[in-house]
């Protein structure tokens, strides 16, 4: 198994928005998704830059960082191509 940690920038990002108290209250109401993965998103959308990758103007791609965002991308086809952006139920 390979373990997988983020750039300083991008850990330093996450950890700004999990100190601010007006982005957590916005986050309650999605209370099954932990709140760092809410963060994630945000950043992707609203600071793409704190991801240290290629596409982002990085020098180069930081492992975790790449991982994250192709994550992050793939769940983002899969809401798009979902009848009302709700992702598509898995079948067990």
């Amino acid at each position: 198994m390979s373990v997988y940690t983020f750039s300083r920038e991008l850990e330093l990002a996450i950890c700004d928005l999990l100190e601010r108290e007006e982005f957590l209250l916005m986050q309650v109401a999605d209370c099954d998704t932990p709140v760092y993965i809410q963060a994630l998103r945000y950043l992707k959308a609203t600071k793409p830059s704190a991801f240290q990758i290629r596409e982002t103007g990085a020098a180069e791609d930081h492992p975790g960082d790449l991982i994250m965002w192709e994550i992050l991308s793939a769940r983002e086809r899969s809401e798009a191509k979902a009848p009302h952006g709700k992702p598509p139920i898995r079948e067990q």
